[in-house]
């Protein structure tokens, strides 16, 4: 479960200086990322042009934080926000291997997660 939330959150990120058109996310904004773990798990995460982020969990907690693409849009990276207390503890930032073509609604895709120890599918799914 850590890998899948620390990859999307998710995953996750301030977009800084790049433009939509140059950035292979830029479908997911205003739809939700879907990521399915190796074991089964889901999370889904809502990316921002502002490079924030919301998305909810395996067991439905929700979380926030910032994301960015680094290394010519083949790495994702995240800093999640410190939970409310007494919510579950999730990785505080890192990055994740990105595949650098454009992401289309609709279109799996796989992926290492954030520390490369297992595949992971993404999927753009319509709304929020």
């Amino acid at each position: 479960m850590r890998n899948t939330i620390a990859t999307l959150a998710l995953t996750a990120f301030a977009l800084g200086t790049a433009a939509a058109a140059d950035n292979p996310l830029a479908p997911a904004f205003g739809n939700t990322l879907v990521v399915k773990s190796a074991d089964g798990e889901v999370t889904k995460l809502r990316l921002s042009e502002d490079g924030t982020y919301t998305g909810e969990g395996p067991a439905g907690d929700a979380f926030t934080g910032t994301w960015s693409l680094k290394a010519q849009n083949t790495k994702f990276c995240w800093k999640n926000n410190e939970p409310p207390k007494g919510k579950p503890k999730r990785p505080p930032a890192g990055c994740a291997p990105l595949t650098p073509e454009t992401k289309e609604e609709g279109k799996p895709w796989k992926q290492k997660d954030f520390d490369e120890s297992q595949e992971i599918t993404i999927e753009i799914v319509p709304g929020t």
